[in-house]
């Protein structure tokens, strides 16, 4: 029966265009927040690279260098246009420092100073279908120099560092020259983030891993960008492969109606991949006692907890008891999520004995048989998904005995609804969320016919306060961290 299960599954996903199983658009209001984070980026490379020497009307300037760099950050624009970025720094001051030498006569440091200086260029990605790889180029780089002034700690060539000034040949290649580093520079650093960029991030608590590569070129307009991305759980040791379930369905690009900063469409492959993989390494089948639960749980496995959710067990058994639970899986099919009609609906097959554990041998108290489904939605508390289950059902339940009630439904809902929002403070960030949970605004989540949307604000950092960038957590817009 599995066998067959598989091959039907596996001809129906190799039979169908692949899709992406996630895919995240941020609006411009998220990139008018990530610009004040790449305005300092911007900031760092000028002040990091050197210039190519210049040599003009017989002087040659050496050691070309960026000491300064002033501007507002709101003056600072970043834009999405037609496939590229926008990148505008109006306004802005700068002071550098340099050698000019005159063969023969003399090698003097001197400084030039601007003022109301402009650099614009476009930051396009670059995307390599066959590779499955991005990089980035900085294209149409224009440098404006206005308000120059020079300066020199040689008196005997000072008339001479300002007559440079009014020599038009030393202003265009100093704008040239500042322009072509700013271009080399801030490409090679973009690629280098985006060569190393993880291929796949863990998932806490399990041996798996969620693949993070990227499927298709960024889809960048006027309004937002999209960015695709693999998707599939695996088992980090056996690498990655095809799945035998059904593929991603076609995610949208945006929700135009959504007009938070950032919206993340999750397809059901991705949750059915996990339960697959961990379906096939018999993660379905484990045996847990009380001891194994997390100490911060409100759910216990005991007479007294249990009761709660099968009542009778304190009156059969006793107050206080120790219990566990061994569940098995029937090898029908592994367990799947679908979201349809507002829901999140999850199916399971397979069978739990609940034990009372007594010496010398553990005395079985029920068993839940059958299939499982509960139907339920995801919420986002302190940037940490929950699910709530709203309704659940079994399909067979066998008490021992008969002297235990049958089986309230609604019980059980409540009491694995609290066991679970009691470990939700002490779980570990989920992949994908690169923000720290303080910046998470405004989340919501609402389930569509194959796939979840998951939306939020993000809250940005003063970044002009501490005068550091950590790229790691502001440039993933760009498709690395």
């Amino acid at each position: 029966m599995k066998g067959f299960f598989l091959f039907c599954a596996l001809y129906i996903t190799l039979s169908s265009a692949l899709n992406p199983g996630i895919s995240i658009a941020l609006l411009q209001n998220t990139v008018d927040g990530i610009k004040r984070a790449f305005y300092y980026y911007l900031k760092t490379q000028l002040l990091t690279q050197p210039i190519n020497d210049i040599n003009t009307n017989g002087y040659t300037l050496t050691n070309i260098r960026i000491l300064e760099f002033t501007e507002d950050p709101d003056d600072f624009a970043m834009n999405l246009g037609d496939k590229k970025f926008d990148v505008d720094a109006d306004n802005f001051g700068f002071r550098a420092s340099m050698n000019a030498m005159k063969p023969n006569t003399f090698n003097e440091p001197m400084q030039v100073v601007g003022n109301d200086c402009e650099i614009k260029f476009n930051l396009v990605p670059n995307w390599d279908q066959n590779a499955l790889k991005l990089s980035y180029s900085v294209t149409d780089v224009v440098v404006s120099l206005d308000g120059l002034q020079a300066t020199a700690t040689n008196p005997v060539i000072e008339g001479t560092a300002n007559n440079l000034l009014d020599n038009n040949d030393f202003v265009d290649n100093l704008q040239n020259n500042m322009a072509a580093s700013i271009q080399t520079s801030l490409t090679n650093a973009l690629n280098t983030y985006a060569t190393n960029f993880p291929n796949s991030v863990p998932i806490p608590y399990a041996p798996l891993a969620l693949s993070t590569k990227m499927t298709n070129a960024p889809f960048i307009e006027s309004d937002y960008m999209a960015m695709f991305f693999d998707g599939t759980v695996f088992t980090p040791s056996q690498g990655e492969k095809v799945l035998p379930i059904p593929g991603p369905v076609q995610l949208p690009q945006v929700h135009p109606s959504d007009d938070r900063s950032a919206q993340m469409f999750v397809s059901d492959y991705v949750f059915n991949s996990a339960l697959y993989e961990t379906w096939t390494h018999n993660g379905i089948e484990f045996v847990m006692t009380d001891d194994m639960l997390p100490a911060q749980s409100s759910l216990r496995l005991t007479t007294d907890s249990m009761n709660t959710i099968f009542p009778g067990l304190v009156d059969k058994y006793g107050t206080g008891k120790k219990m566990a639970v061994d569940c098995m899986d029937l090898g029908g099919s592994p367990p799947t999520m679908q979201s349809t009609n507002g829901q999140l609906v999850g199916t399971v097959s397979g069978f739990c004995d609940l034990y009372v554990i007594e010496t010398p041998r553990w005395k079985r108290a029920l068993t839940v048989a059958g299939t499982m489904v509960s139907a339920g939605a995801i919420s986002i508390v302190n940037g940490q998904p929950l699910y709530t289950i709203e309704t659940i059902n079994f399909s067979n339940v066998d008490v021992p005995e008969t002297t235990l009630p049958p089986l309230d439904n609604s019980a059980v809902q409540t009491g694995l609804n609290n066991g679970v929002a009691s470990w939700l403070p002490y779980s570990k960030p989920v992949p994908l969320v690169l923000l720290p949970q303080d910046q998470i605004v405004n989340p919501g989540v609402r389930h569509h016919d194959g796939y979840t949307e998951v939306l939020y604000d993000i809250a940005f950092p003063d970044f002009s306060a501490t005068g550091t960038l950590d790229t790691s957590k502001y440039l993933g817009f760009l498709g690395y961290q």
